[in-house]
């Protein structure tokens, strides 16, 4: 991913947005998720797969607005459709590490932050088939190494 993350206090578990949705979706993986606007805490962005692993992202963002249960908190737009996701775990914890020890889900202690995500682009899912190790993403849909830029506007909302 090429992008931001913010660490935010756990009362800013709100995630308001205009983008595809309501279920996570990746550049690879989002005919089925339809633009609308859509309104998530992030315990519901989190899927709790088997083993635990990147989630929660969703794509085609027009704006994500991070607020508490009283409305305020942060609005966030861009030049161009980007990527977001708000979760209580961070991407560190969910990653397994080169070793992908054996763990569920349920074993990741639950953060009391909010971790959001503010990305440019987010390669795809990946996983053509599910009987081989080739779970790498198709070429359109990889992020290569080299210079980007990424404008995005943060507005408070109070």
């Amino acid at each position: 991913r090429y992008g931001v993350k913010v660490a935010m206090p756990a009362e800013y578990d709100t995630s308001t947005y205009y983008g595809r949705g309501p279920t996570e979706n990746y550049a690879d993986r989002n005919d089925a998720a339809f633009l609308g606007v859509y309104c998530q805490t992030a315990d519901e962005q989190a899927h709790a797969y088997v083993r635990p692993q990147e989630t929660g992202t969703k794509t085609d963002m027009r704006y994500w607005r991070q607020t508490d249960r009283g409305g305020r908190g942060i609005e966030i737009t861009a030049s161009a459709p980007f990527c977001a996701s708000a979760l209580h775990y961070s991407a560190e914890s969910l990653d397994g590490g080169d070793e992908k020890a054996q763990r569920h889900f349920g074993e990741v202690e639950r953060s009391p932050l909010v971790f959001l995500s503010i990305d440019m682009a987010h390669v795809g899912a990946g996983g053509v088939d599910s009987w081989s190790d080739d779970a790498i993403a198709m070429e359109p849909y990889r992020l290569h190494s080299g210079t980007y830029e990424f404008c995005f506007r943060l507005t408070p909302i109070r």
